[in-house]
C-alpha cells in the first residue's frame, strides 16, 4: 500500500538534502574589514567554499584580496582522494591553502573521503574517527587552524557522528537552510548558491538578511568559465554575486570573527542538536490520541531505510531538525494490512490543533491532499518559504484515503513562539 510513497520519498529527499564599533582598535582586534563605519552595516555575510577547488585561490582569492574580504574554504584531509572523486575539477594545492590562511581565510575540515555520514551508525565508530578526527589531525599537522567541520553532502550526521563533530570542533555547517541570528548557534545555517540560483533569489536573500540584521552564509563550490555541474557558478555569475554584496549593507566576515566578537548563542560545551536524539523523542497529538516514539530515517547503501515505518513515524533526516528554521518532515502510516497505525486519524486535524515533538510545540496551519508526484515540488516550495521568513515548521505526511495509497495527506504546522 505504501510502496509508491516510499519510492517518491526516496527520490524526493535524496534530491533535497534558513554595537556600534566606535573605535579602530575594536576593528583591528576582531579583524573586521574596516571599509565602512561599523554602524552602517545591516547584517553580515560569509562566503563558504566547499570541496577545496583551485578556483578558490586562482579566482576568488584574487577578487577578494582587492576588496579586503576573506572567506572559508572546506578541504578534505585526503587531497589525493579529492583529486579522484572531483575530477575533472582542479583541487587546490596545500601551499595555496596555506597562502589563503596566511591572508585571513578560514580553513574548515570537510572529512577524509567525503562520505555520506548519515549512512553509518554507532557500530561504525572507526569510520567517524577517520572521517572526522583523523582528517582534522592531518589538516592541523599541515599547519592549518581548524575550528569548524563542513558536513559532506550537507548531511547533519546521526547522533554518533554529530557527537564526534561537536566534541572536536567549535562549530559546523550542514545544508540546513536559514539566516543565522547573532549571536549564532554552533550549528550554522546556510544557503547554497549554484548556477541555477537566479539574481532575484540572491537579492531576496540579501534583503531578508538586512531586514533581520542577521548573518547570511553563502555556500559555493567551483567557479569557472564553463561550470561542470549545477553546483558550480560561472565567473560572470560569481562577479554578479560580488556586485550584489558590494551594493548591499552586509559586512563580509568569517565565522571565527563572529564568535570572537559576539560569542555563542549557547555555552560552547552545550549543543541542543547534539543531544537531540540522546533521549527518546516523542510525537504527541492529543486531539487524535497520538503518543508515539519517533524514529529517524536515514540513507543506507544509497537508499532510504524505512524498515521501522511499520511501527513508528519517521523523521526524514535530510530535513531540518525540529525547532530549526525550515520545514521538518515526518512520515507515518495510517494503515498496514487490517491494523490502524499512528497516523490513522490524521484527517481529523484542523487549524490551530497542537502537535508536540519533544518539547517543541507546533500549531496546525492547514491540511492538504495532493497527488503523489506533487510531493517533492510542494515540499521544496514550502521549505523555501519558511526558510525565507526564518520560521520553523513541520510537515506530517501519510496516505489517503484511508486504506489506500492513491493520494497524500499533508498536515502543515508552524512552531509556536516561545515566551
Amino acid at each position: 500500500m505504501f510502496k509508491k510513497l516510499l519510492v517518491i520519498i526516496s527520490v524526493f529527499f535524496i534530491i533535497t538534502s534558513c554595537t556600534t564599533n566606535s573605535s579602530q582598535e575594536i576593528i583591528i582586534e576582531n579583524n573586521l574589514t574596516p571599509n565602512k563605519i561599523e554602524e552602517s552595516y545591516k547584517g553580515k555575510v560569509t562566503f563558504w567554499f566547499d570541496d577545496g577547488y583551485s578556483s578558490s585561490h586562482n579566482i576568488v582569492f584574487q577578487e577578494f584580496k582587492v576588496r579586503g574580504w576573506n572567506a572559508v574554504i572546506s578541504v578534505l584531509g585526503n587531497r589525493e582522494y579529492a583529486e579522484e572523486i572531483f575530477y575533472p575539477k582542479s583541487i587546490i594545492a596545500w601551499d595555496k591553502v596555506q597562502e589563503l590562511q596566511s591572508n585571513g581565510w578560514e580553513i574548515s575540515n570537510h572529512s577524509m573521503h567525503h562520505l555520506h555520514l548519515n549512512n553509518f551508525d554507532d557500530k561504525d565508530s572507526s569510520i567517524f574517527e577517520e572521517e572526522i578526527i583523523e582528517s582534522k589531525n592531518i589538516l592541523e599537522n599541515l599547519g592549518f587552524e581548524i575550528n569548524s567541520f563542513t558536513f559532506p553532502y550537507g548531511e547533519q550526521g546521526k547522533t554518533v557522528g554529530q557527537k564526534y563533530v561537536s566534541e572536536n570542533h567549535d562549530y559546523w555547517r550542514s545544508s540546513q537552510k536559514g539566516i543565522n541570528e547573532i549571536p549564532a548557534w554552533r550549528h550554522l545555517l546556510s544557503y547554497a548558491i549554484t548556477s541555477e540560483t537566479s539574481s532575484e533569489e540572491i537579492k531576496n536573500l540579501i534583503s531578508t538578511t538586512e531586514q533581520s540584521n542577521g548573518w547570511l552564509i553563502i555556500n559555493l563550490h567551483d567557479i569557472s568559465k564553463n561550470p561542470y555541474d549545477k553546483w558550480d557558478q560561472s565567473i560572470n555569475q560569481f562577479m554578479e554575486l560580488i556586485k550584489n554584496i558590494e551594493s548591499s549593507n552586509l559586512q563580509v566576515v568569517i565565522p571565527e570573527q563572529m564568535y570572537l566578537r559576539y560569542g555563542y548563542a549557547e555555552e560552547k560545551n552545550i549543543d541542543s542538536h547534539t543531544n537531540f536524539w540522546n533521549n527518546e523523542m516523542i510525537i504527541k497529538i492529543e486531539k487524535i490520541g497520538v503518543n508515539s516514539e519517533l524514529k529517524e530515517a536515514n540513507i543506507k547503501n544509497g537508499i532510504w531505510d524505512f524498515q521501522e515505518l511499520e511501527n513508528y513515524p519517521l523523521w526524514i533526516s535530510s530535513t531540518p531538525i525540529f525547532g530549526d528554521v525550515g520545514l521538518s518532515a515526518i512520515l507515518g502510516h495510517r494503515q498496514w494490512g487490517i491494523t490502524p497505525k499512528v497516523f490513522a486519524n490524521l484527517n481529523m486535524l484542523e487549524y490551530d490543533d497542537i502537535i508536540n515533538v519533544g518539547n517543541i510545540k507546533y500549531s496546525i496551519q492547514y491540511t492538504k491532499i495532493i497527488e503523489p508526484e506533487e510531493l517533492y515540488i510542494i515540499y521544496d516550495q514550502l521549505n523555501k518559504k519558511f526558510c525565507e521568513i526564518n520560521v520553523s515548521a513541520l510537515m506530517l505526511i501519510t496516505c489517503t484515503p484511508y486504506g489506500t495509497d492513491k493520494q497524500r495527506l499533508l498536515v502543515i504546522a508552524q512552531r509556536e513562539e516561545t515566551e
